[in-house]
């Protein structure tokens, strides 16, 4: 029980610098990729933990307690899906602005400098 809640609070901490960062545009890629890595980590060994726990030994205030970090968790990892979908839908936008962009200057020089070759 211990080790679980231990690696639920490691997640936790790791989802909110996650979610602090991400909400300051502060959220460098190499930064992001260890923080999920680390992540990746703590849901493995959760995931080692599980299978072995006898539920059934937990109190109600036990199972009251990981019940409500589990949910915390679930809450900080939707908040942190939601916040990447934006900022990929964000991204997405400066790419269709910046290519209608250097379509128009184009257009444009093409206009400044006809191309008169075939007179």
């Amino acid at each position: 029980m211990e080790q679980l809640t231990h690696h639920l609070h490691r997640l936790i901490s790791i989802n909110r610098q996650i979610l602090n960062r991400l909400n300051r545009d502060e959220g460098s890629v190499e930064y992001m990729k260890e923080a999920f890595e680390k992540r990746e980590s703590h849901i493995s060994n959760i995931s080692d933990i599980v299978p072995k726990l006898d539920q059934d030994s937990f109190s109600p205030e036990q199972k009251k307690s990981l019940k409500a970090l589990f949910e915390r968790f679930n809450s900080q990892s939707q908040k942190i899906q939601q916040a990447l979908d934006t900022i990929i839908e964000e991204a997405e936008d400066r790419i269709v602005d910046a290519t209608q962009r250097r379509k128009a200057e184009q257009g444009y020089q093409v206009l400044k400098q006809p191309d008169i070759s075939y007179f």
